[in-house]
């Protein structure tokens, strides 16, 4: 545990200037983008009785700055609560020394990709505010069922049979585990294909009208669409491990996938952040 709260310091200390980077170094005005909402359309004549005629209105703007800061203060105060293990209460430890996951992430997870992706949309091309708000909220669910999987693994029970710890595998509720992974997969593919399918619409018709769309914006999305990515590849390398899981061959306590989560979103907060900063250069 000591060797984890080194990197949940520094991960607190990273997002906390990230932090500060952001609100001070930000440009406010570069920051703001238009929004958009459905409105009727009064000046076209609908086909049938269920042709309902609509438009995209103005919405007003958001910032983009209050946004990235948001997402490296929550990291931030979160790896402050694993740091500390909760003001000593060890709550953070018990998690991961016992079971064997860290419920706490999810629910961190929840509001900081939430954000993220909320800012991926608006930058790249899915402006319409309930389409980039509904995007962005399907996040939760994801979380939910990467909580409930994780829960049900019981890794370090796992580690321990691997080892000769334990006389028999831990028996697990596979059916609940299952219902829960594959369709958390199904769900992020719909997540991205909002957001890939509208930007590439887009950004090719911005081509045809001589109007390319800046190289940042097309970095920001396959960038992070593959790091997105890698957060369901660890849980789904855990599953199969737990899958073909056999004697005599180790399986890794769950502090070795703790570090790999801190590592991964680190670098996916910070190369977001950077994305966006370079475009507002």
């Amino acid at each position: 545990m000591k060797d984890l709260t080194r990197w949940n310091y520094f991960a607190c200390v990273l997002h906390f200037c990230a932090f500060l980077f952001a609100v001070f170094y930000i440009d406010s005005e570069k920051a703001k983008a238009k929004v958009y909402k459905f409105a009727f359309d009064d000046s076209t004549t609908n086909i049938s009785r269920v042709d309902f005629p609509v438009k995209l209105a103005d919405a007003g703007l958001t910032n983009l700055k209050f946004y990235t800061a948001s997402f490296f203060a929550v990291t931030a105060i979160s790896h402050f609560l694993y740091a500390t293990d909760f003001f000593g209460r060890k709550y953070y430890s018990a998690a991961l020394l016992g079971t064997g996951w860290n419920p706490w992430r999810w629910f961190e997870y929840s509001i900081s990709a939430s954000i993220m992706i909320y800012i991926i949309c608006i930058v790249t091309g899915t402006k319409e505010t309930v389409e980039a708000l509904s995007t962005a909220l399907i996040t939760p669910s994801l979380m939910l069922q990467g909580y409930s999987v994780e829960g049900l693994l019981h890794q370090n029970e796992l580690h321990d049979w691997s080892i000769g710890h334990r006389p028999s595998k831990p028996k697990i509720e596979s059916a609940v585990m299952w219902f829960n992974f594959l369709p958390a997969w199904f769900l992020y593919l719909i997540h991205w294909y909002i957001i890939v399918s509208n930007y590439q619409r887009i950004s090719k018709e911005a081509a045809d009208a001589n109007k390319p769309v800046d190289s940042s914006v097309i970095f920001m999305v396959y960038s992070q669409l593959i790091l997105f990515s890698f957060f369901g590849f660890i849980q789904t390398y855990q599953v199969y491990r737990w899958t073909t899981a056999h004697k005599g061959r180790e399986e890794w306590s769950y502090v070795t996938y703790e570090k790999a989560y801190i590592i991964l979103s680190s670098t996916t907060k910070l190369l977001l952040a950077g994305t966006v900063l370079y475009a507002l250069r």
